[in-house]
């Protein structure tokens, strides 16, 4: 009963701490590609030994937790709402190029496209984790739902990245998720390597964020967007 109780007390701390400035939670269920998002998102309790500048206080006993989530949060949603910028050049040994791939948001996340909320706090394992909500304006909704045109292929990558980097680990993870997806394409739509792809990735579904062997891992699902295909000159 005890146990119960403080669970509890912790629960309603925690949703108290999230909410404040965040404005009234918004609970949605969302199918894959539609106007609202509801995902889950967790961080660890206590930051990793000897890696940030951060000090445990009695008085604000989640704020490690409840900052790694605010910080994750908004990076994921800007891939699910407008989608993230893309640049491929495969390796290539012989000509001695070196694989590179970067990413960047199309558009980052304003009170103008919408809001996050974040809702249902619970403890778990050593983890804080909670449902975090965002509802689109409709202009905003308008641009995601464009992506539900069959003509975008749907590609799956699994990336890891160091417990150590904290939410530089998790994008970390969430890059070489979406660099092994786009190499996979582009091994099937090319017969002979392109010297560099550009386009869009937006993700679908909800992003499965975990540990793997010591490291953060996610496995994330994207519609592609192929802009322009460069190819080597023979």
């Amino acid at each position: 009963m005890e146990r119960r109780v403080l669970q509890s007390i912790t629960a309603r701390i925690i949703f108290f701490l999230f909410v404040i400035g965040a404005g009234m939670p918004v609970i949605a269920q969302a199918p894959e590609i539609s106007g609202r998002i509801h995902i889950p998102l967790w961080a660890h309790l206590e930051a990793y030994p000897g890696i940030e500048n951060y000090q445990y206080s009695k008085e604000a006993p989640f704020e490690y937790p409840i900052s790694r989530i605010r910080e994750t949060a908004p990076f994921l949603i800007e891939g699910m709402v407008y989608g993230w910028r893309f640049t491929y050049v495969p390796p290539d040994r012989i000509r001695q190029v070196s694989e590179y791939f970067t990413i960047e948001a199309v558009r980052s996340i304003t009170p103008e496209i919408g809001k996050i909320t974040y809702t249902r706090p619970w403890i778990e394992e050593s983890r804080l984790y909670c449902w975090v909500d965002f509802e689109p304006t409709p202009f905003a909704e308008k641009a995601r739902l464009q992506w539900t045109s069959t003509r975008y292929p749907k590609i799956q990558g699994k990336g890891f990245g160091a417990l150590s980097e904290g939410f530089d680990g998790i994008t970390q993870a969430c890059k070489e998720a979406a660099k092994l997806a786009v190499r996979e394409y582009a091994r099937t739509i090319e017969k002979n390597k392109p010297q560099e792809i550009e386009g869009t990735l937006l993700i679908t579904g909800s992003p499965k964020l975990g540990v793997d062997s010591g490291r953060y891992s996610a496995v994330l699902d994207f519609f592609l967007d192929v802009g322009t295909i460069k190819k080597y000159q023979y």
